[in-house]
């Protein structure tokens, strides 16, 4: 009995063995499982992606920080350049509005002409131009009773043989005369 009894020991061992494995197997499919299933999760984490490292062989210096500067300078003269021309073009489209107004106000009152012409302003005693005459001069040379000016334009007149000679004339030597070159006609 006694070899009866060691193999049923072997036995018992043996099966507590397998026993033992296979508990042992299940725990690390288990394990295994619970990996598989935490992989998916880790591998939809986004990773960021690796430093690149800087080129070995590309040193900035004095030329490439002149060549930023320049090129930094230009995108904001450009840029200048645009909200000038956007506000210049604003104001243009303004002006065209207004003088299409008064143009429309003036030709909606009865017998109005805007004419053009030149005619001298004469110099009144405080020494400023007198343009009203010389509206009313070039309105009743074309036909009507009245006129305003409408726009002007000065010169200066200065004496020929100085600045043929290639001099500057001497202070007070020219003298500036304003024409009436469109008077609002009545």
């Amino acid at each position: 009995m006694t070899s009866h009894r060691g193999k049923s020991r072997l036995r018992g061992s043996a099966t507590n063995l397998c026993a033992l494995a296979l508990l042992g197997a299940a725990a690390i499919g288990l394990c295994c499982a619970a990996l598989a299933q935490d992989a998916p999760v880790t591998a939809q984490r986004e990773t960021p992606p690796p430093m690149q490292a800087p080129d070995p062989v590309y040193k900035p210096g004095f030329f490439d920080a002149v060549g930023r500067w320049f090129h930094e300078g230009r995108a904001k003269f450009d840029s200048q350049v645009k909200d000038a021309n956007d506000k210049l073009l604003d104001l243009h489209n303004k002006a065209q509005e207004n003088a299409k107004e008064a143009a429309g106000a003036i030709v909606r009152w009865p017998n109005m002409r805007v004419l053009t012409g030149r005619e001298r302003c004469e110099l009144t005693p405080n020494g400023g131009p007198d343009c009203r005459t010389a509206a009313a001069v070039l309105c009743r040379g074309k036909g009507f009773q009245e006129g305003k000016p409408f726009d002007t334009q000065s010169e200066d007149v200065c004496p020929s043989r100085p600045v043929l000679s290639g001099q500057l004339p001497a202070p007070g030597e020219c003298r500036t005369e304003t024409f009436v070159t469109r008077a609002v006609c009545q």
